[in-house]
């Protein structure tokens, strides 16, 4: 018995010494120059690389979270929860007179995603919500506001303006306009490369299918598909009710 304990024991103490390696290179990690060294730092021991999907197990060792040293950050004001991830390869852009970005404890934004805003426009993502990876999020004229437990597919694209249109002017000189905010509810699913257009408003629980262009409201539990897309189901309301009842 004493030497099936030793093994267990040494392997403890090995994930104890790993567990406090990256928390003491993560709580003083960031986008800065020191931080960017100290993050990458993070997860090098006692492998020689933590494959990537594990770091989101690394976000939450302490508040601050992750943010890879490969992600560009151009931003005077990005407001984030506790936990969050922020993968390789992403950009937040807030151009000039743009609106905050904030992103909610845990929110997880894989790599190659792009979050921007400009002018009249901001971002703001709920609690423990997924973008998929290479996702864009564009707000400008309007905001685009995500609730929470929200998963967000790769490649998708969700914008709150669009270009005018009129004849007499070069399509690069139009002007920005917007139908509205985008609004998407809490715990919605939209699948791999869907567009979201301005002025749409996606309920909770609501599905948009893969490849789908929303270009008007979604209700709450409705499954919409298509280009553009159209309601084609409704999902089990009795199996939310019961469950936020649960919750309650």
């Amino acid at each position: 018995m004493t030497m099936e304990r030793r093994p267990r024991a040494r392997a403890g103490s090995a994930l104890a010494a790993a567990r406090w390696w990256n928390i003491c290179c993560l709580r003083f990690g960031g986008p800065h120059r020191a931080g960017r060294v100290l993050t990458r730092l993070a997860g090098l021991w006692p492998l020689p690389y933590t494959p990537y999907f594990s770091r989101h197990a690394i976000a939450k060792l302490v508040r601050r979270g992750y943010c890879s040293p490969r992600a560009h950050y151009e931003y005077d004001e990005l407001i984030t929860g506790d936990y969050v991830f922020i993968g390789q390869d992403v950009r937040i852009r807030q151009e000039a007179d743009g609106g905050s970005i904030t992103l909610g404890d845990e929110v997880i934004v894989e790599e190659g995603c792009h979050l921007a805003t400009g002018v009249g426009g901001r971002i703001v993502v709920g609690p423990k919500t997924y973008l998929g990876q290479r996702t864009s999020l564009s707000a400008q004229v309007g905001d685009i506001v995500i609730g929470r437990d929200t998963l967000i597919a790769g490649n998708c694209g969700i914008y709150s303006y669009n270009h005018g249109t009129e004849l007499q002017r070069p399509m690069r000189d139009q002007e920005l306009t917007s139908a509205g905010p985008v609004i998407i509810g809490d715990d919605v699913w939209i699948g791999r490369a869907a567009t979201i257009t301005s002025g749409v408003t996606i309920g909770d629980h609501a599905i948009v299918a893969a490849a789908a262009v929303v270009t008007r409201d979604i209700p709450s539990f409705a499954i919409a598909a298509g280009v553009p897309a159209r309601i084609i189901g409704l999902r089990d309301q009795q199996v939310f009710s019961v469950g936020s009842a649960a919750r309650a």
